[in-house]
């Protein structure tokens, strides 16, 4: 029996987890995180490198300062059953919280554990941000 979970269910998984961000729902993001789970943003302007729930939860906090409203679109996907990683392509339409849009392109990694992530990166254009 593979410790990955099939391509169906693993998309599912990757697919709620930016459901749950875009709802800014982070006590929800991070139950479905892995004990030892690690989240990285390689262009993040503040940490780029989270170990374990409680750090990713804490660092999640200056969201809702930033938008006032989040979603996503998913292009693409594709899954990896030798290493239960699922690859996203996706683009955000937000809405800051002094009112200006904000979009971006993202390419999301998530590698699946059962049904927990144990693993996400998140690649965007942090020139955006500004």
């Amino acid at each position: 029996m593979s410790a990955h979970p099939d391509r169906a269910t693993a998309v599912a998984i990757a697919r709620r987890f930016l459901d749950r961000m875009a709802a800014m729902d982070y006590d929800a993001v991070t139950a479905m995180l892995t004990d030892d789970c690690v989240v990285e943003m390689p262009f993040s302007p503040g940490p780029q490198l989270h170990r374990g729930p409680a750090e990713f939860h804490a660092a999640m906090q200056f969201v809702p300062d930033f938008c006032s409203r989040m979603s996503f679109a998913i292009q693409n996907d594709a899954y990896d059953p030798e290493t239960g990683r699922v690859t996203l392509e996706y683009t955000s339409d937000c809405t800051r919280t002094d009112g200006r849009p904000y979009a971006n392109r993202y390419v999301g990694l998530w590698d699946i554990a059962g049904d927990k992530v144990r693993c996400w990166k998140e690649f965007y254009n942090p020139v955006l941000l500004a």
